[in-house]
């Protein structure tokens, strides 16, 4: 027998607590591109140092961050938590297995390629913004912030424009 999973209002209850504490305690709201960004600096600062330091965008950043690694930082931190949180909860729920979630028409390679550039575009999208999802729409609106509403009206407008378009993939 399968179990069930979350009560999606207990999730969203727990996820808006979650938040709260987070501002309350250590006037950080939650997001998750900071990591991916940190990770890739520290990687060109390891393998390439001198490009590291020639470059602005790189050397301003380690500048920045002096005295301290890259990788030590609240969000790297909070990144890890929601891997082995993930990790965990699907052990203990026993549905921890490899799959890759697809329609009946479409092969599971084209689903990871579209995947891949899905998410490109999303990362891509969430430095240009400064920010991913996460945080524009779940902090941001949290915090009633104008640019969070607005980021998730239009994420939310642009996954309806497209699902026209990606939907055969999936039915």
């Amino acid at each position: 027998m399968e179990k069930k999973y979350i009560n999606p209002y207990v999730g969203g209850f727990l996820l808006g607590t979650i938040i709260t504490i987070s501002v309350l305690f250590t006037s950080q709201t939650l997001g998750t591109s900071g990591a991916f960004h940190r990770m890739i600096i520290s990687f060109v600062a390891y393998w390439f140092p001198a490009y590291a330091q020639s470059t602005p965008f790189y050397a301003n950043f380690l500048k920045a961050n002096a005295g301290t690694h890259v990788l030590n930082n609240w969000v790297v931190y909070e990144v890890i938590g929601i891997i082995l949180g993930g990790f965990i909860s699907a052990l203990f729920a026993r549905r921890l297995k490899f799959t890759i979630d697809k329609g009946p028409n479409i092969s599971s390679t084209r689903r990871l390629v579209f995947a891949l550039i899905g998410g490109i575009f999303f990362g891509f999208g969430s430095r240009l913004a400064h920010g991913c999802a996460s945080g524009a729409a779940l902090s941001g609106m949290a915090l009633l912030s104008a640019s969070g509403f607005l980021a998730t009206t239009c994420m939310f407008g642009m996954g309806y424009a497209c699902a026209y378009f990606v939907r055969k993939n999936w039915i």
